[in-house]
C-alpha cells in the first residue's frame, strides 16, 4: 500500500512539473498565460509582456513572441480572456491566427478584450495541424 501511495505521489509530481514548464504567467496586476505544444514553446519565447486598462474599461494585452531558432516557425495563436473568478469570457471573434516567424525574428501579439470584466489573458500557440475546433 505504501508503494502504491509513493508511486501515485511520484506520478502526480511529474505531471505538475511537466505542466509548469509549459506555462508562463502574466495578468493585469500579476503574470498572463502562455500555453501550447511543449516543442513549439521550447522554440518560442514571450517577452515585453504588458497589460493596461484602457479608458473604455477594457483590458489590452501585448507581448512579443521571439523565434529562438534559425529556422522558420509556422504556428497559430489566439488569446482567451478570463474574468476575476477565472471563468472564460466568451468572445466569438477570437479565432486562431496563422503566423510564420522567420528564424530569430519577433512578432508582437496584441489584442483588446471585448468585455470590460476581463482581467486575464491566455495566449495559446499551436502548430497548425494540432488545432481542434
Amino acid at each position: 500500500m505504501k508503494r502504491v501511495l509513493c508511486l501515485l505521489m511520484l506520478v502526480a509530481s511529474a505531471a505538475c512539473s511537466s505542466t509548469a514548464e509549459n506555462v508562463v504567467t502574466v495578468r493585469e496586476d500579476e503574470p498572463t498565460v502562455f500555453v501550447g505544444n511543449p516543442g513549439l514553446l521550447a522554440d518560442l519565447s514571450m517577452t515585453n509582456v504588458a497589460t493596461r486598462r484602457r479608458s473604455d474599461g477594457r483590458l489590452e494585452f501585448r507581448a512579443d513572441l521571439i523565434n529562438r531558432t534559425d529556422d522558420d516557425l509556422r504556428f497559430q495563436w489566439r488569446v482567451e480572456w478570463f474574468d476575476s473568478q477565472g471563468f472564460l469570457v466568451d468572445d466569438p471573434t477570437r479565432t486562431w491566427q496563422p503566423q510564420v516567424l522567420n528564424g530569430r525574428a519577433s512578432f508582437q501579439v496584441s489584442q483588446v478584450a471585448l468585455m470590460r470584466d476581463a482581467v486575464k489573458a491566455k495566449v495559446h500557440v499551436e502548430r497548425p495541424n494540432e488545432i481542434k475546433g
